[in-house]
């Protein structure tokens, strides 16, 4: 790895039965006690792949029972009390004078090796580098220097913690570095995810290996019409649901897909033949360009090396146009140095795969970038119907209000 060499700070609890992984025994998938097995696998396979890259301290919520097992015997911090933005905050200024840092969970444990050593990479391109989690919070926050602006006036209860988080940074003329997302283990859907993508891996490193034999078996389906609670990250419940939960219907996306080599391109079209979505292709920059403009994708997956207009220049081009600029561009590289990586960023790309292109991350990284899009685009959609309906509704208003900031109530 080249760029600064980040501490690891794994934020955890410890894994004692009741206290972690409460949605899975809320929803009778697992016990108390296979939950506290499962939390437990998830942190040491953290912990032990972070350690053959980064010096890693363990910040525990509660420190006063800071019993571990051999792996977790490294530095301790105790997180304290208050929400997440006051323990990372109490953490990160007790660590060393303008500390280079990388917080993590340890719900993301298969997070692939190229997108842990994309974050030095990122942290010499910018101050600061996240990787947004699938459902609106980051598996990493990194960054150079302490800069506890970025964690105020975040909703940690919601559904919007990536954005808040980068626009906080904004505010405060800080640069950021968007690493590529990842997915983190949640409910019984993400777990079979997990077991999926640990069953698909050619040469999984020890860690992974071990995690995957420990993890709890899958229980049979639960009886027709039987209700689960629907919670997101943070335990917020939302709503009552039957088991079954309906995603968004991809049928009505497309994909472009960019590479001037004959191979790739029809490799990628392979994987991604089992979505719904529509798949065209283009050779070569100034094809994808002028597709682009008779017809914006939802998503551009868009090779960085090609004749006559490079992956930079197109990604520049869809960004810098109204009209396509919420297209969502995935560069698909081998390229490794800082300054491809600097300027992969500067042109707007809103995420990362590096080749060669893994069939489980290229599919599930579509999938739910797509969601999102499509989920935005349902509620553009909404706002506009109920601003022409009624323009100067106070409701909308303090709607609005909320979305922006509603963790400033909080601080006041």
């Amino acid at each position: 790895m080249t760029g600064p060499r980040p501490t690891a700070v794994v934020m955890a609890k410890r894994p004692v039965p009741g206290r972690v992984k409460t949605r899975l025994v809320k929803s009778g998938h697992l016990t108390a006690d296979e939950a506290a097995s499962l939390a437990a696998a998830m942190l040491e396979c953290t912990v032990r792949r972070l350690a053959t890259r980064m010096e890693v301290v363990i910040a525990l919520a509660d420190h006063a029972d800071a019993t571990l097992p051999a792996w977790g015997q490294r530095r301790t911090i105790d997180q304290g009390g208050g929400d997440l933005g006051a323990r990372l905050d109490r953490v990160w200024r007790s660590l060393d004078p303008t500390p280079v840092v990388a917080f993590f969970g340890a719900d993301s444990p298969d997070v692939p090796d190229a997108m842990l050593d994309a974050i030095p990479l990122a942290l010499a391109a910018a101050p600061i580098a996240i990787g947004p989690a699938g459902d609106g919070g980051y598996w990493t926050l990194a960054a150079r220097g302490y800069h506890p602006e970025v964690l105020r006036r975040i909703d940690w209860g919601g559904p919007a913690v990536y954005d808040q988080t980068r626009q906080r940074a904004r505010d405060a003329d800080l640069a950021v570095c968007r690493l590529p997302s990842w997915s983190d283990v949640d409910d019984a859907a993400d777990l079979r995810a997990l077991r999926r993508r640990l069953a698909g891996l050619a040469s999984p490193a020890p860690p992974l290996v071990d995690l995957a034999g420990r993890l709890p078996a899958e229980r049979g389906t639960r009886p027709a019409g039987e209700g689960r609670s629907m919670t997101d990250m943070r335990g917020a419940r939302l709503v009552d649901e039957p088991a079954s939960i309906e995603l968004p219907d991809l049928s009505d996306t497309s994909i472009l897909i960019v590479d001037d080599n004959a191979q790739n391109l029809e490799l990628m079209h392979a994987y991604l033949e089992e979505l719904p979505c529509r798949i065209v292709t283009a050779t070569d920059g100034i094809e994808a360009v002028s597709a682009i403009e008779k017809d914006p994708p939802d998503l551009v997956l868009l090779d960085v090396m090609m004749p006559r207009m490079s992956g930079f220049e197109v990604c520049q081009k869809i960004k810098a146009s109204p009209r396509t600029r919420d297209v969502i561009v995935i560069m698909v590289t081998a390229l490794h140095e800082v300054g491809d990586f600097e300027r992969a960023v500067e042109s707007g790309t809103d995420d990362f795969l590096t080749k060669p292109v893994n069939k489980l991350e290229l599919t599930t990284r579509v999938k739910s970038l797509l969601r999102v899009a499509l989920l935005k685009r349902k509620l553009d959609q909404v706002m506009a119907l109920k601003q022409r309906v009624a323009p100067d509704d106070r409701s909308d208003q303090d709607l609005a209000q909320k979305l922006e900031g509603r963790a400033d109530e909080g601080e006041r």
